[in-house]
């Protein structure tokens, strides 16, 4: 039972946190603005506004702002447009393109995902921004890890990671670091992913990124869990699962709990590992997210079954296959497969 925390372009997907009230306030007149702009560049960055004000508490409604900003960049696309005004729309298709892309790949949606990333792949490199180039690339490596392709996933990572490196994107740098990490702990070459995780770390320190250093925490202490090293793992994941509450990242808190859940099962507690895989797998399910929903059901299989609870083990072993399924079905690794030809074909053509 193995659970790493991915960085993906954008946050984890949250739902339990709330926005306070001049937050809201602040929300209210951005919604407006979508509808009494004189100018849809001004309708536009109120979108982008709004979704980057709402994303991590409402990720569907921020599934539709990113859907209306691709259609109003579209229908600009298609008109007669100052090289500024072309550009601009383009910079802001793109970046709804990876948000959307993002969405459905923490849903399991990886055919949709890898689509979407791809799209914003394209109108990033002909843009020439590398800095979400390097995004882009980053969340393309995810799809290829959640297919099990961590050969393909680290080769992704590590052209991300170059761009981040040439711009000196710290939290870039940071980011690829702990993807790679992740990457070479599937591939059983731990100790260099140790390494990564703690140059990650170091740096998430360095630039003062509570998320980040919460993240790098996490994959520290089920690296420990993994090595038996139970007091260290608990004391670790117990910090960074602290942060995830006060921040309302529902998806942080359903990762460390499936760690905490792993790490007491290996101590043969199942009592509290049953009391963490149930809370994980209640706040997964509220977020819909299926890889956490596979990872919590996974942990709830064993632990059930140890417990002797065979009804409940075999409930949650069907919950585990059918959530893993929908990440890894044949439908999604085909269309990673095609998306991928498909960039490399349309790239060579534009050389």
């Amino acid at each position: 039972m193995k659970q790493l925390l991915y960085i993906l372009l954008l946050c984890p997907l949250a739902v339990l946190a709330q926005l306070t009230p001049e937050q809201q306030t602040y929300v209210d007149s951005l919604k407006q603005a979508t509808t009494t702009a004189p100018h849809d560049t001004l309708k536009v960055k109120a979108y982008k506004s709004w979704a980057d004000m709402i994303y991590a508490f409402d990720p569907v409604l921020d599934l539709e702002i990113n859907r209306k900003m691709a259609e109003i960049c579209n229908d600009n696309l298609q008109k007669e447009l100052s090289d500024k005004e072309q550009a601009f729309y383009r910079k802001m298709l793109a970046a709804s393109c990876l948000n959307i892309g993002s969405f459905h790949a923490q849903q399991g949606n990886l055919a949709k995902g890898i689509d979407y990333y791809t799209r914003g792949l394209k109108l990033y490199e002909e843009l020439g921004n590398r800095m979400n180039t390097a995004s882009s690339y980053n969340n393309i490596g995810y799809v290829y890890h959640m297919q099990k392709d961590y050969e393909k996933a680290i080769e992704y990572h590590m052209k991300g990671l170059a761009l981040r490196l040439e711009i000196n994107d710290t939290l870039g740098i940071a980011d690829s670091y702990n993807n790679l990490g992740i990457a070479h702990k599937e591939l059983n070459n731990d100790s260099l992913a140790l390494s990564y995780y703690e140059k990650s770390l170091a740096l998430q320190r360095a630039i003062n990124y509570t998320r980040g250093i919460t993240n790098a925490l996490h994959n520290i202490g089920a690296w420990h869990t993994d090595h038996g090293n139970y007091d260290k793992a608990l004391t670790i994941t117990n910090e960074a699962l602290a942060v995830s509450s006060e921040q309302g990242d529902s998806i942080g808190m359903s990762q460390r709990l499936v760690v905490l859940g792993r790490v007491y099962y290996a101590k043969k507690n199942y009592p509290k590992a049953l009391e963490k895989g149930e809370e994980a797998l209640r706040i997964a399910s509220t977020s819909k997210a299926m890889h956490q929903i596979n990872l919590a059901a996974e942990l709830l299989y064993s632990t059930y079954k140890k417990m002797g609870n065979y009804t409940k083990s075999l409930a949650m072993f069907e919950l585990h296959v059918k959530a893993k399924d929908s990440v890894q079905s044949e439908a999604n690794q085909q269309e990673v497969i095609r998306q991928e030809l498909k960039y490399a074909y349309e790239k060579a053509g534009r050389r």
